[in-house]
């Protein structure tokens, strides 16, 4: 055994075969290295890719409730904006149909018959 340990390591291919050998062991190790490097890399990227993606869904969800909230504040404005106008002109009518029955009053008063103002001839 130790004459044909002494021949191999004296042959010449023998320094060759070593070097094959620790650079195929250094490839496959390296290679390994960067694979598990590249794999974390790639797990980094995905986690900062969905927070960001995550951010963005929130951001949209937070503008979809703004706006839905504006557009509730607008509307509840024009309805009281409508409610105070209809009130307004329905005192604005009571109003007027005072103003005329007063006018009638004074009117009927002025008649020497008040009579004349109930007759449908009129």
């Amino acid at each position: 055994m130790d004459a044909w340990l002494k021949s191999a390591l004296g042959a010449p291919w023998s320094a060759s075969l070593v070097m094959l050998v620790a650079a195929v062991l250094g490839a496959v190790i390296g290679g390994w290295f960067s694979i598990w490097a590249s794999r974390l890399a790639m797990r980094d990227s995905l986690k900062a890719q969905l927070n960001l993606q995550r951010q963005e869904w929130e951001r949209r969800s937070a503008e979809r409730n703004q706006e839905r909230s504006d557009r509730e504040q607008r509307e509840h404005d024009e309805r009281t904006q409508s409610d105070t106008a209809a009130i307004r002109s329905a005192a604005i009518e009571a109003l007027f149909n005072c103003v005329n029955l007063l006018g009638l009053i004074k009117l009927g008063r002025n008649l020497p018959d008040p009579r004349i103002l109930v007759s449908r001839d009129h």
